[in-house]
């Protein structure tokens, strides 16, 4: 996650990842995500406008991450 005043060093995405020297994949996180992995999120996305298309802004997806045992949205 970005804040607006994040000062970062490198100019992409990618750049940051391959200065972290990151693996290309996590055993136990792709373990434990497995049973998710058919999910579409873009359906989903297309569900809520389908039940609450007259309510816009009542139907929300958020994105988050688990860092440290810690919740970051």
């Amino acid at each position: 996650m970005y804040q607006e005043n994040c000062n970062c060093p490198l100019d992409s995405a990618d750049e940051w990842v391959d200065a972290l020297q990151c693996p290309e994949s996590f055993s136990q996180l792709d373990e434990d995500l497995a049973p998710f992995s058919d999910i579409d999120m873009r359906e989903v996305e297309r569900e809520v406008h389908r039940r609450w298309p007259k309510r816009p802004g009542t139907g929300a997806l958020m994105h988050y991450v688990i860092k440290n045992n810690r919740v970051s949205i």
